[in-house]
C-alpha cells in the first residue's frame, strides 16, 4: 500500500505540533524525574526533624526533673531528717509536674513525703505506707542507679503515672511521681505547633498520643509496625491503613517511648499534587499553543517553497522567468541549486544533441511500439543509407524498406522488448543494395513515452576480412603442428636430462648432510672421552682407596682413616659428578642438534639456545684448530620457527668459514650475532676476519656446486643449502658482502613467525 502524500503546510503543522508535545514530554518527565525525589527527601527529613524535635524536648523536660532530683537526693544525707522533709514539701510544691515525692527505706517504707497542695490531704494516708512491691524501686534498689518508668502506678492517686527513682543517702530511694497527663500535655502544646501527625507510643506500642485525624483512628496498639521489629532500622517510610507516610521516629532513652511524626508520600502529599498537576497544566498549555500556532509558522515556512515549486514547474514545461528569492539562506541556496540544475540540464541537452548528430557512428531513436516510428536520426545513420533526415523522421523502417527480411525484423523487435541486443542483420540502402550491420539497442524512458536507440555499424567488409584470415589461419596451424612436434621431442630429451641433474642434486645434498652430521658424532665422540675419561679414573681411585680402607679396618679402624676415605669418596664423587654433568650436556646438545637436523619440526624456542648448542657440537671441530667461535645472542629473541634448518644453515656458514676463511694462518675469528631489526625481523650475521671472497665471486657464493676447491673435498653445496634453508624453509633472506684481506659478513633475515608451507596450507 503506497504511503500516504501530505500537503507540505499539513506536514509542518503536525512536525511542529509533534515536537512540541514531544519536548513538553519530555521536560515534563525530567521535571518529575528530578523534583519528585528531591520533594521525597525533604518531606522524609522535615518527618525527622519534628521526631527528633519532640523527643528533645521530652527529653530536655525530663533531664530538668532528673537534674533537681539527684541535687535533692545528695542532700538527704546532710540535712535532719525535718529539714529534708520540707525541703521535699518546697520542691513537690514548687516544680511544675510534680505530683509527689517519696523517701523509701532499704525495706519499702515510705518515711517522707513531699505532696502537691491538691494532695496535701492524703499525706497521713500515704506515710507509712509499703512500696517494696512496686518494679520502680525494686530496680532502683537493685542496681544503685536512677530509674524511669512510664507505666508507675501512683501510690497517691492510683493512677499511672511517670516515675523517677533514685538512691539517696545509705540505703533509702527517692520517688518522683509525675503525671502521665503532664508530660502528654507538653507533647500536645508543641504537636499544635507542628504540621505533621504525630503519634506518641510506648514501648508497648499503646498510643499515647496521636494528633489529627491520622491513620491510627480505631486501632490503639501498634506493636505490628516495622518501627518495633527487633534488630530493624527504623523505617524511612510505612504502609498504614491503605496509605503511605514518611516516618520520622525518634526515641526516648529514658520513657522507651517512640516519637513517630508522619508526612503523607506519593500522591497523597501537597506538594508532589501541586508538582504534577503544574506539569500537566504547562503541557495543556502547550499542546493549546502548538495546535494555535503551528499553523501560522507552517504558513509562513510553505510559502517561499510554493513559489519555488511554481518556478521549477515553469522552468520544466520551457517557460524562462527569474526566480524566486526571500529572506531565509537555505530556500536561496535551494533556488540558486535548481536554477544551476536547470542550466546544466539545458546545457547537457544541448551537448547531447550535438553528440549525437555529431557521433561517427550511424544511430537511429524511434518508438518502441507499435511501429517503430523513427524520432530522430543523425548524419552518419543518413550517410550509410543514403536517406535524407526529414524523409525518415515519422516513418517507420518498413515505408523506407529498410528491412531484407520480414521474419528477421519481426525477430528483432521481439528481442528488443525483452532486453537489450546485439546482433548482425542484414539491412537495404535507399539504393537498393544491402549491407550486414551490427544492431545494438537500448530501451529508455522520455516524456513519459518507451523509445529505443539504435546504434549500427556496417560490418560487411569486416566479416569479408574474417572469411579471409580464417582460411589463412587454417594453413598456419597446419604448419605450426609440423614444428610443434618436433620442438615436443626435443623437450622431453631436455626434461629427462634435467630430472637426472635434479636426483644428482639431491643425492649430493644428503651426502652433504650425512657428511655433516658424521662429523659431528666424530667431533662429540672425541669431546666426550676427556669428561668419561676423568669419571673413570676418579672412580677407579675411590675403588682403589676402598680396597685400603677394608685393610686397615682388619688392622683396627681409626677415626683418621674414616677421615681420609670420606674426603677421597668427596673428591672422587665431585670429580666424576662435574665429569659426567659435562658428559651429558655434550649428549644433550648432541641430541637436539642431531633431531632437528635431521628433521624439519617446527617448535618454539629461543634463539641463543639453538646457537649455543650448535656452538657446542662444533666445538670438538673448532678445538683442533687455532680458531675462535664467539656468539652475541641476546637471551629474550624467541622464534616459532624450524631450529633443523637454521641450524643446517648456520653450520655450513661456519664450516664454509673454517674451510676458506683463513686459509690456514694461526688466528682467526667467527662471530654469531643476532638483534632485533625495525620492520619487526630477527637479524643474524655470521663473520669472519678471515682473506675475503673475490668480488667476481659474490654473484655466485650461493650456486650450486660452486666451490673454490674442487677435487679438494669440497662439493660447492654448503652454502647452497643454507640459501634453500633461509628462503624456502625459515621465510627470510640471505646476503652477503666481503672485502678482500678485511673479512666477509653474512646477514640473514628472518620473521619471528616462520611462514606455513605451501603443502601444509
Amino acid at each position: 500500500m503506497p504511503a500516504r502524500e501530505w500537503k507540505l503546510r499539513s506536514f509542518i503543522t503536525a512536525i511542529m505540533v509533534i515536537t512540541t508535545l514531544i519536548t513538553v514530554l519530555l521536560v515534563g518527565i525530567a521535571v518529575l524525574l528530578l523534583r519528585l525525589p528531591v520533594i521525597e527527601r525533604e518531606n522524609q527529613r522535615e518527618a525527622q526533624l519534628h521526631a527528633d524535635e519532640y523527643a528533645a524536648h521530652v527529653r530536655f523536660m525530663l533531664g530538668a526533673l532528673e537534674s533537681r532530683l539527684e541535687v535533692l537526693a545528695r542532700t538527704h544525707n546532710r540535712l535532719p531528717d525535718a529539714q529534708f522533709e520540707a525541703l521535699l514539701e518546697q520542691m513537690a510544691q514548687g516544680t511544675p509536674g510534680i505530683q509527689a515525692l517519696y523517701l523509701v527505706t532499704r525495706s519499702g517504707m515510705v518515711i517522707a513525703a513531699g505532696l502537691s497542695r491538691s494532695a496535701e490531704a492524703q499525706r497521713r494516708d500515704i506515710l507509712g505506707s509499703d512500696l517494696s512491691a512496686t518494679p520502680l524501686f525494686r530496680s532502683a534498689l537493685e542496681v544503685r542507679e536512677r530509674r524511669w518508668s512510664d507505666l508507675h502506678l501512683s501510690a497517691l492517686s492510683g493512677h499511672v503515672t511517670v516515675g523517677l527513682a533514685m538512691p539517696a543517702g545509705t540505703g533509702h530511694v527517692l520517688i518522683a511521681e509525675v503525671p502521665l497527663g503532664a508530660v502528654l500535655d507538653t507533647v500536645r502544646m508543641l504537636a499544635r505547633e507542628q504540621a505533621p501527625q504525630l503519634w506518641v507510643l510506648d514501648s508497648r506500642g499503646e498510643v499515647l498520643i496521636e494528633t489529627g485525624d491520622g491513620p491510627r483512628r480505631g486501632r490503639a496498639n501498634l506493636s505490628g509496625l516495622p518501627i518495633f521489629q527487633a534488630g530493624a532500622p527504623d523505617p524511612a517510610r510505612i504502609e498504614f491503613a491503605g496509605r503511605h507516610y514518611h516516618a520520622g521516629v525518634a526515641h526516648s532513652d529514658a520513657l522507651e517511648w517512640r516519637f513517630v511524626t508522619l508526612v503523607p508520600a506519593g500522591r497523597e502529599n501537597p506538594r508532589i499534587r501541586n508538582t504534577v498537576l503544574a506539569v500537566a497544566m504547562a503541557f495543556g498549555i502547550a499542546i493549546l499553543a502548538s495546535f494555535l500556532l503551528s499553523p501560522l509558522w507552517a504558513r509562513q515556512l510553505a510559502a517561499p517553497l510554493d513559489r519555488i515549486v511554481r518556478q521549477a514547474r515553469d522552468t520544466a514545461l520551457g517557460v524562462d522567468s527569474r526566480w524566486p528569492r526571500g529572506r531565509i539562506a537555505e530556500l536561496n541556496t535551494l533556488t540558486s541549486d535548481l536554477e544551476t540544475m536547470a542550466g546544466v540540464m539545458r546545457e547537457r541537452e544541448q551537448r547531447f544533441s550535438a553528440i549525437f548528430n555529431s557521433s561517427p557512428s550511424p544511430m537511429v531513436v524511434t518508438e518502441h511500439a507499435p511501429r517503430h516510428v523513427c524520432s530522430d536520426t543523425n548524419a552518419a545513420w543518413c550517410a550509410l543509407f543514403g536517406w535524407p533526415r526529414d524523409a525518415v523522421i515519422g516513418a517507420s523502417g518498413d515505408e523506407v524498406d529498410m528491412w531484407s527480411s520480414t521474419a528477421e525484423r519481426d525477430a528483432l523487435f521481439a528481442r528488443a522488448a525483452r532486453e537489450p541486443v546485439r546482433e548482425e542483420i542484414w539491412l537495404k540502402r535507399a539504393d537498393g543494395r544491402s549491407v550486414l550491420c551490427r544492431v545494438s539497442t537500448r530501451r529508455f524512458e522520455a516524456g513519459g513515452r518507451e523509445m529505443i536507440v539504435w546504434s549500427i555499424e556496417d560490418v560487411t567488409s569486416m566479416r569479408q576480412m574474417e572469411r579471409e584470415l580464417r582460411t589463412l589461419n587454417t594453413e598456419l596451424e597446419a604448419r605450426v603442428a609440423h614444428r610443434t612436434e618436433a620442438l615436443a621431442t626435443s623437450n622431453r630429451s631436455l626434461q629427462h636430462a634435467l630430472d637426472e641433474l635434479e636426483r644428482t642434486q639431491h643425492e649430493l645434498v644428503r651426502s652433504e648432510k650425512m657428511a655433516a652430521l658424521g662429523s659431528l658424532v666424530a667431533g662429540v665422540a672425541h669431546e666426550l672421552n676427556t669428561p668419561i675419561g676423568n669419571a673413570l679414573m676418579a672412580v677407579s681411585t675411590l675403588h682403589g682407596q676402598a680396597g685400603e680402607f677394608r685393610t686397615s679396618m682388619q688392622a683396627g679402624l681409626r677415626r683418621t682413616d674414616l677421615d681420609a676415605l670420606l674426603a677421597s669418596v668427596d673428591q672422587a664423587s665431585e670429580i666424576s659428578q662435574r665429569n659426567l654433568e659435562r658428559a651429558a650436556e655434550l649428549v644433550t646438545s648432541f641430541k637436539q642438534v642431531a633431531v632437528d637436523q635431521a628433521s624439519s619440526q617446527r617448535r618454539r624456542f629461543s634463539l641463543a639456545e639453538v646457537v649455543d648448542e650448535i656452538a657446542l657440537t662444533l666445538l670438538p671441530s673448532i678445538k683442533r684448530t687455532p680458531y675462535v667461535l664467539d656468539t652475541d645472542i641476546p637471551a629474550d629473541i624467541e622464534l616459532d620457527s624450524y631450529p633443523g634448518p637454521l641450524g643446517q644453515a648456520l653450520a655450513n656458514m661456519i664450516n664454509n668459514a673454517l674451510l676458506h676463511a683463513f686459509d690456514e694462518r694461526d688466528h682467526g675469528r667467527i662471530l654469531i650475532a643476532a638483534r632485533r631489526d625495525a620492520e619487526d625481523m630477527i637479524g643474524l650475521s655470521v663473520s669472519d676476519d678471515g682473506k675475503g671472497i673475490p668480488a667476481e665471486d659474490l654473484d655466485r657464493i650461493f650456486d650450486p656446486f660452486f666451490t673454490t676447491r674442487m677435487g679438494q673435498g669440497g662439493t660447492g653445496l654448503g652454502l647452497h643449502i643454507a640459501y634453500n634453508a633461509v628462503q624456502n624453509v625459515l621465510g627470510g633472506t640471505i646476503s652477503v658482502r666481503s672485502v678482500m684481506g678485511i673479512g666477509t659478513h653474512f646477514e640473514i633475515h628472518l620473521p619471528p613467525v616462520a611462514p606455513v608451507p605451501a603443502a601444509a596450507a
